[in-house]
């Protein structure tokens, strides 16, 4: 297993369609469109099978999509990139991390995010780090 640091479009789509959520293809493509038109990314993604995208906003650090694979749920892939991500928000002294998901909120939440809202049907989700 190899941890990468980049946003690599291809690999991260294989990863997301793999995965059976056409949101997440979605989330990787506008991630995409960011990065094309100058947005920094924040990307980490395992070979087996899973990824994170965010961005460094004004106020808070905005998780864009985070996915694994099928075959490799429940093995600690998400949490671990999850832990990564704010460790890397709060040394970039970001004290406040933002979601929005509807299928992950469970996970979000077991991992001390709090429901802020909702919004088109996708809860919206806060942690102070």
């Amino acid at each position: 297993m190899k941890l990468y640091s980049r946003f690599d479009k291809e690999r991260l789509l294989e990863i997301a369609k793999a995965a059976d959520n056409k949101q997440i293809v979605k989330d990787v493509n506008y991630a995409s469109f960011l990065q094309f038109h100058g947005t920094k990314l924040y990307c980490e993604w395992i070979d087996v099978g899973a990824f994170i995208i965010a961005q460094s906003q004004k106020k808070a650090f905005r998780i864009i999509g985070l996915c694994t694979r099928m075959e490799c749920r429940g093995k600690g892939l998400a949490k671990f990139l999850l832990k990564r991500a704010e460790n890397f928000a709060a040394g970039s002294g970001k004290n406040l991390i933002r979601t929005v998901s509807k299928s992950g909120a469970d996970f979000y939440v077991r991992h001390g995010y709090d429901i802020k809202g909702e919004t088109h049907g996708d809860y919206i989700l806060e942690k102070e780090i």
